[in-house]
């Protein structure tokens, strides 16, 4: 019987071994791009919770200062808020199963971070697109910074200068002692000769004491003199030394105007020289003398001793000879010398010298119930400034740039109160100083009574901004929507030549007029923009800091035009004459007439600033017309103690000046003090604000588990070797604002 053939499977094992090799392979071409996937899903939703952390910004610090900083006071909580946006992500339904297993936070930047630059970079970033004007341009901030350091470099100069004049004044007043004894010598001699006329022994004998008691008193005097003198000399000295030193700070100009009345100074020490000499001289003459009265006192108590001792035998006799007798005393005593000064010495108007010692004591007795207009009350607010972010960082080595510290100050002036806000301003001179007071929003009105030239020149800079920035398309606001082309660039040019201090008055460049108090939320200092120039825990002491540097720069500015201008010198020249009583050129006069210039500028700044306080401007550089004080109304001041308004339509707001003092101060410190003011007014409303927990920037860690999904299928996962069906994948991602 013939067996049966048996049918092979071969084909069909065959088959199905490549199949399952063709599925194994198409598992893992599907898990190696499932995997692909997975990471560009993960990169996708870690983005995503990135981007969710940081649009939790601080709504306060944003609706208030239009800041984008994300309040966090420890890396933990980041992660929480971070892990929580990612995980729904995670718990989708999808071809990506993934578990957190960590989030790490590292390398977090916040605001009071490297010197305030992450502060100072979110400023920028919203004045490069913001809405803003400014009363000069960021190019002509290097030129302020340059005269407001020239004029600073000058009032310091005149200040040393003007406590030498006063030296020099009191060295007068020596010589005017010294003039005075010497007279009273010649009384007392007068006085012995009319007695020994009179034959009267015992009333010469006591004027002749009373000479006596004067001519002792010389040496000290003359010690008094020399000591004075000695001082004025090292102190001039001195004094030459740290002008030099600051030769860099002050202008060619100045620096030669100052030169020249440092020379009159040192003319006057060397003639004291000359002067010196005769003054010592007194000195050991007036022992000469007192040698030669005793001896005249001793020879008249011998001749009253022979009187007494007179004995005749003749009864017709009417005793001594009292003309024979007191004759040889009487020529004895008249060859005593007194000296009289040869030279011209002392100060003949005291009245006035007074007056202007009274107008310099008023700005050291406080400037504040001086120069604040009668009508405003100062703010008696305080802040504890222990933990704030300036006490927390000290003196930073960063320079901040010019265009930055520029930009920053306008920033400040939109931002931040300051004494003027919303004060009305004054367009007029009468000094009315009426006071209106308005609230508006950030971008209020901001280009109200602003001239086409001003809004083309604003539009010119934004534009040029944005161009920096490389964005397209962005729309610059200047009064008028424009669109960012070739033809909205050559219409920005700004055709005006003139300085922002010499524009037409009605078309106002300053910017708190229609900025100030852009924010009525409730703010811990009223003056603000104060606090960010003197940087004390209370407005008054604020107030009465942005006002002494501000007189510091006033002062010098109007020194520079005083000695700049002929007439005004020598309308101080005439006073100093009739200060000293001296008709001629002489040295005394020159530094006299120094501190009649000085203590004017002085005069002059006090109105300029009690005027800006009022509402009006006041010009960098003063021309004729815009002087104020006439050099008689200086000693009214003193006499009155009262400053008149200075100031007018043309120049510069008070605001401005205070931007210029910011421009001339430490930008670093200056924005820590901008962070001072925004924690402590946050914090009237949120108590733990602090602005140390403001992030700017972070990077963030991700590790999560994920699931193989094709390759735990059992043939593929034995045709793959098996293997762990999950694994791990970090990323990397990092956000700044």
């Amino acid at each position: 019987m013939q067996k049966q053939k048996d049918v092979g499977a071969q084909v069909t094992v065959f088959l199905s071994l490549v199949m399952m090799c063709l599925f194994a392979f198409f598992c893992v071409l599907l898990e190696s791009a499932r995997t692909a996937g997975a990471r560009w899903y993960l990169r996708t939703v870690v983005s995503s919770a990135m981007d969710s952390v940081f649009a939790q910004y601080h709504r306060e610090v944003w609706d208030s200062y239009r800041l984008f900083f994300a309040e966090y006071d420890a890396p933990e909580k980041m992660e929480a808020d971070f892990a929580s946006y990612l995980q729904p992500y995670l718990e989708a339904k999808n071809w990506y199963p993934m578990e957190l297993a960590s989030v790490t936070a590292e390398n977090q930047l916040f605001s009071v971070d490297d010197d305030a630059v992450y502060f100072e970079k979110e400023i920028l970033d919203y004045m490069k697109f913001g809405f803003w004007r400014s009363e000069f341009q960021a190019e002509e901030a290097k030129d302020i910074i340059e005269r407001g350091k020239d004029a600073v470099a000058v009032k310091d100069t005149a200040t040393l200068y003007r406590k030498h004049a006063k030296q020099a004044l009191k060295l007068e007043k020596v010589l005017e002692e010294i003039s005075e004894n010497l007279n009273r010598q010649g009384e007392w001699k007068r006085e012995g000769l009319s007695c020994l006329q009179d034959y009267d022994g015992s009333g010469f004998r006591e004027q002749a004491r009373s000479l006596i008691k004067e001519l002792e008193k010389m040496p000290d005097l003359v010690e008094k003199y020399r000591k004075q003198a000695d001082k004025l000399a090292e102190d001039l000295a001195e004094t030459r030394k740290k002008v030099e030193a600051k030769s860099d700070e002050m202008s060619a100009e100045s620096m030669e105007l100052m030169m020249e009345e440092i020379r009159e100074y040192e003319d006057y020490v060397s003639e004291d020289g000359v002067r010196r000499r005769e003054i010592e001289a007194l000195e050991e003459k007036s022992r000469e003398q007192i040698a030669f009265v005793e001896e005249v006192i001793e020879e008249s108590l011998e001749v009253e001793q022979e009187i007494d001792d007179w004995e005749s035998d003749d009864e017709d006799d009417d005793g001594p000879d009292l003309e024979e007798l007191w004759s040889p005393v009487e020529r004895h005593f008249r060859r005593l010398e007194i000296p009289r000064l040869s030279f011209s010495y002392g100060v003949k108007d005291k009245e006035k010298e007074n007056l202007l010692e009274k107008v310099e004591e008023l700005f050291q007795d406080g400037v504040l119930t001086l120069l604040i207009p009668g009508d405003r009350e100062l703010s008696g607010k305080t802040v504890d400034l222990s933990e704030v972010p300036s006490a927390e960082h000290g003196e930073s080595k960063r320079k901040v740039g010019i265009a930055s510290h520029f930009i920053v100050n306008q920033y400040d002036g939109i931002f931040f109160k300051n004494f003027c806000t919303g004060q009305k301003k004054d367009q007029g001179d009468s000094g009315s100083g009426k006071k209106e007071t308005e609230k508006k929003g950030v971008e209020d009105d901001l280009f109200e009574n602003q001239s086409d030239d001003e809004n083309r020149a604003v539009q010119a800079f934004q534009i040029q901004q944005v161009q920096a920035s490389g964005i397209e398309g962005v729309e610059v606001k200047s009064g008028r929507k424009v669109s960012l082309d070739k033809d909205s660039q050559g219409d920005s040019k700004d055709d005006s030549k003139d300085s922002a201090e010499d524009k037409d008055p009605n078309g106002d460049t300053d910017s708190e007029e229609t900025m100030g108090n852009v924010n009525a939320h409730p703010t811990a200092l009223d003056y603000e923009v104060e606090y960010l120039i003197a940087g004390k825990d209370s407005d008054k002491a604020n107030l009465m800091g942005a006002l002494e540097r501000l007189l510091a720069v006033r002062e010098g500015l109007n020194l520079i035009h005083i000695l700049s201008d002929s007439q005004k010198r020598s309308e101080a020249r005439k006073l100093a004459m009739e200060i000293t009583g001296l008709a001629s050129a002489s040295p005394l006069i020159l530094v006299t007439t120094f501190l009649v210039m000085s203590v004017w500028a002085l005069g002059e700044s006090l109105m300029d600033i009690r005027g800006l306080l009022a509402g009006k401007k006041t010009p960098i550089w003063k021309k004729k017309e815009d002087w104020k004080l006439e050099l008689s109304a200086l000693l009214s001041i003193g006499e009155n103690r009262k400053v008149e308004e200075g100031g007018g339509k043309r120049g510069l707001s008070y605001l401005s000046w205070l931007k210029i003092l910011l421009l001339l101060g430490n930008g670093v410190t200056q924005e820590y003090r901008m962070m001072d003011l925004i924690e402590k007014n946050i914090q009237l409303g949120q108590r733990e604000f602090h602005m140390r927990d403001c992030l700017y920037q972070s990077e963030i860690w991700t590790t999560v588990e994920a699931k193989r999904v094709f390759f735990s299928l059992g043939f593929v996962e034995r045709q793959t070797g098996g293997g762990d069906p999950v694994y791990q994948m970090e990323l990397l991602t990092e956000r700044a604002y």
